[in-house]
């Protein structure tokens, strides 16, 4: 006996002229004879989908299988469309495709088909049990469930001289085992056809994936900088080991959770892009934290072109992830993993100038990855017209995520920021009594003076206003006189150090 399935069949009824827009849907499953000669007895339920989710996107409702036929985009944001849907139980796989291929080419208002899952928890994906289980067609034979008093349409069955039977019995919802009449090898128990509470998986529709994913853009960002804060609390040599390592391990930690952020919001956008099948790969990937897996699944659809050094940096998070971040909960000779990985990253920096190009080292590799992925996101977001990639004007992700960074060094901007601060304790010390005279203080105003010093002290924002206010004023100066610029700068690079 040839596999069986369930296929619901999906129609919009803007596209039928009739008023009896079910007994034409009905009428053109039919009418190629393909469910009159199919193998056993079918189940046949239908009914009008009343869901608004599903006129925003039918993403979330489909099993996006071999047998879906459905186009997302002849249902997404068309909110007039009226949709209805013909529920087939143990149609043969190959009956129901031939159906599907006819309805394609010959009726207008078909949608496409998808299958479905009777075990699903997602109550997304269990919409077909909210339709009207109505009948059996087995050959010629077409049997009603209830009785004739029910006043049930026979117009299409009258059409094709299908005989016409009764069952006679109640509804199922009165009865734990159906009646045999109304059962089929998927559906036995009138159980099967209430709504299950439970796990729904990742496919989302459109909107609801915007507003999910632009929240984990500005996460990603956060943890990256945060990565890079950390990473400057720690002085690094080459060959020694004397080192505080917790700040390496939350560096490395955020940076590779960060990253991986990234790519797992970058991995849906591509998969509904692109309308991907490859569930089970997906789901995979979206629960695991396999960044080497996931940067090759990317790699298929996206042209991303990295380095020597950020490649290397993308197998760093990965083996801190994977192979060290619960190092210490067993026996080792090595305990300061986290400082080999990074003295092996940067096996080809000399030791003298160590901590600094290291860090730099990182810091670029970082950047790049994350730019290089948001910009990927930037491009499928506008493609779809949605908004993922935009952020907080009060995130510390648009640090990461900057375009005009140099060199897309995120380490060079902390040091920059640093400066900053300096500038602003340069002024506190001086705003009465001037102490260095050839250093003078920037036009801080005495307005906002309370509002840098909080930033200062609780280094909210990375203290974003700050920065930004001495960038400005900076910008001047290069304008103005490059070499006192440069001057100013190397004696802040010298303050306080």
């Amino acid at each position: 006996m040839e596999n069986l399935c369930m296929i619901t069949f999906l129609f919009n009824i803007k596209k039928i002229k009739d008023s009896f827009y079910g007994n034409v849907a009905f009428e053109n499953i039919i009418k190629g004879k393909e469910l009159l000669n199919n193998e056993n007895k079918v189940i046949i339920s239908d009914g009008d989908i009343f869901d608004r989710e599903f006129y925003n996107d039918v993403s979330p409702f489909i099993i996006r299988d071999k047998l879906c036929t459905i186009n997302k985009n002849d249902i997404s944001y068309k909110n007039e469309n009226d949709i209805y849907a013909i529920l087939i139980e143990d149609i043969t796989i190959n009956n129901a495709k031939k159906i599907d291929e006819r309805m394609k080419k010959e009726f207008s208002a078909y949608l496409g088909m998808t299958s479905v899952n009777v075990n699903s928890t997602d109550k997304r994906k269990q919409f077909w049990k909210k339709l009207v289980r109505y009948c059996s067609l087995e050959e010629n034979v077409i049997t009603y469930f209830g009785s004739e008093e029910m006043g049930f349409d026979t117009i299409v069955a009258e059409k094709f001289n299908l005989k016409i039977n009764y069952d006679n019995f109640e509804r199922e919802s009165d009865n734990k085992i159906l009646f045999s009449t109304r059962q089929s090898s998927f559906i036995t128990k009138a159980e099967q056809l209430e709504i299950k509470e439970g796990k729904n998986d990742s496919d989302r529709g459109l909107l609801e994936m915007n507003f999910s994913l632009v929240k984990e853009v500005e996460i990603a960002g956060v943890l990256i900088w945060k990565s890079i804060e950390d990473i400057n609390k720690v002085y690094l040599q080459k060959k020694e080991n004397d080192v505080i390592v917790d700040y390496l391990f939350t560096s490395l930690y955020q940076a590779s959770q960060g990253i991986e952020r990234l790519f797992k919001i970058l991995i849906q956008l591509i998969e509904y892009d692109m309308n991907l099948d490859d569930k089970k790969r997906i789901e995979e990937l979206l629960l695991s934290h396999n960044h080497i897996g996931m940067y090759q699944f990317i790699s298929e659809y996206q042209d991303l072109k990295f380095n020597e050094n950020e490649n290397k940096f993308i197998t760093l998070i990965s083996d801190f992830y994977n192979k060290i971040r619960y190092h210490r909960f067993r026996y080792s000779e090595n305990n300061i993993p986290e400082l080999k990985l990074l003295q092996n990253f940067g096996n080809n920096i000399k030791e003298e100038n160590f901590d600094e190009e290291i860090k730099h080292k990182y810091g670029k590799s970082l950047g790049k990855i994350s730019h290089s992925l948001y910009e990927c996101i930037s491009k499928i977001s506008r493609k779809l017209h949605i908004f993922v990639e935009e952020l907080y004007s009060f995130s510390v992700a648009k640090f990461v995520f900057w375009k005009n960074i140099k060199n897309f060094d995120l380490y060079e901007i902390l040091k920059e920021i640093e400066i900053s601060k300096k500038e602003l304790i340069w002024y506190l010390l001086n705003i009465d009594v001037p102490k260095n005279k050839n250093i003078n203080i920037l036009p801080f105003e005495s307005s906002d003076e309370e509002y840098y010093i909080k930033e200062l002290i609780y280094n909210k924002n990375a203290c974003e206003g700050i920065y930004s206010f001495v960038s400005e004023i900076y910008d001047q100066l290069i304008d103005e006189d490059k070499k006192k610029w440069k001057k100013r700068l190397d004696f802040f690079k010298k303050f306080l150090k």
